[in-house]
């Protein structure tokens, strides 16, 4: 194509994408039907937040009540002691656990699997640590000797051998 043609057709595409810019801006609001005016004008009840919520098989407690029950945690967590719960994470860290991990099983079934037997407290934050980490994609299937009290990093070190 020669330098005359290219200018030709870089003006023509200039031309056309003002003409399309001002048809986008000159023409009106878009008018909506009567059941997309319904729809967002439907306001947001209690009874339908409930309804949604037992639904959902979760209930919704006044902030007060909230606070309360977290205080009450926290005060049995301190009269527990953090000494207690220290003595109960070494007793079992001495208890081996053998995970087997089969083909086709997702880091978060590995993850479950680890928190149904006590290895990880919490399988979202393990498997949102193998993804942050970037270890995901390296955990192989087979048979591994875990223990309670490993941290993320020791586990996963075991899972990537």
């Amino acid at each position: 194509m020669s330098k005359k043609g290219m200018q030709a057709f870089s003006a023509g595409m200039i031309i056309a994408s003002c003409i399309l810019g001002i048809a986008y801006f000159l023409s009106g609001p878009k008018e909506m039907t009567k059941a997309e005016t319904a729809a967002e004008t439907k306001a947001v009840t209690d009874e339908s937040v409930q309804q949604h919520l037992s639904d959902k098989g979760q209930i919704a407690i006044p902030r007060k009540d909230y606070e309360k029950l977290i205080a009450e945690k926290e005060s049995a967590v301190a009269k527990s002691g953090g000494t207690s719960q220290a003595k109960s994470q070494k007793a079992p860290a001495d208890k081996p656990f053998t995970l087997t991990i089969k083909d086709g099983m997702s880091t978060a079934d590995v993850a479950k699997e680890l928190e149904n037997a006590g290895i990880v407290s919490s399988a979202r934050d393990y498997a949102t640590f193998l993804v942050e980490t970037g270890y995901h994609t390296k955990v192989r299937s087979g048979t591994y000797q875990l223990k309670q009290g490993m941290s993320f990093k020791q586990i996963t070190k075991v899972l990537v051998k």
